[in-house]
């Protein structure tokens, strides 16, 4: 949990009276929240609340039709999704987190397309260092991955982990459907 500094610190997002959907019917509307650096926050609701709807309006995947989404205190809803993820957004959606026909490695270098590359064997190498579990399903298929491991490698193909200081939000929808409790990836994520 933050400390009582962080609290006084400005937010790094902030959503303020979003409002989107699909069509002329807003899914979700007035939703106002802060993100400062270092917070996990978790939006929580039953299915068709809008909380994907949300994650999609603030990494520019949906267009707002009210409210502002800022980054470090800059207005970003201008941006398209590309130009948010060059300024530190990432997003791993519910469902196609990976490119499935690939391998696990050639996922996690597809992450790295925006880098030299130069880049890429070590962010891959950082990769299999925080989660050794990965390096050893390396040349397995993505497709045929357990689906706590898909939205794993979906999180590290987004960028999350690898290159902190470059992705500074990130967005995961059911980040933890089917994350067996003391799997490696739980135990590596608490501690």
């Amino acid at each position: 949990m933050p400390d009582d500094l962080s609290r006084a610190a400005p937010p790094h997002l902030e959503v303020v009276s979003a409002e989107a959907g699909y069509g002329a019917v807003p899914v979700i509307s007035d939703i106002s929240l802060e993100v400062r650096r270092g917070e996990i926050v978790t939006v929580v609701g039953p299915n068709g609340a809008g909380k994907s709807t949300l994650l999609k309006a603030i990494v520019g995947a949906l267009r707002l039709s009210a409210g502002e989404v800022r980054l470090a205190g800059e207005r970003i809803d201008h941006l398209a999704t590309e130009q948010r993820a060059r300024i530190g957004m990432g997003y791993v959606p519910q469902s196609d987190d990976v490119f499935s026909p690939l391998s696990v490695r050639e996922n996690l270098l597809l992450g790295g397309y925006q880098r030299s590359r130069r880049e890429l064997p070590g962010r891959v190498e950082h990769v299999y260092q925080l989660f050794p579990a990965l390096r050893e399903l390396e040349n397995r298929v993505a497709g045929r991955l357990s689906g706590w491991l898909r939205k794993f490698v979906g999180g590290q193909f987004s960028g999350s982990c690898p290159m902190p200081a470059r992705w500074t939000v990130q967005a995961v929808s059911r980040a933890c459907c089917g994350v067996p409790v003391g799997s490696p990836v739980s135990r590596t994520a608490s501690s």
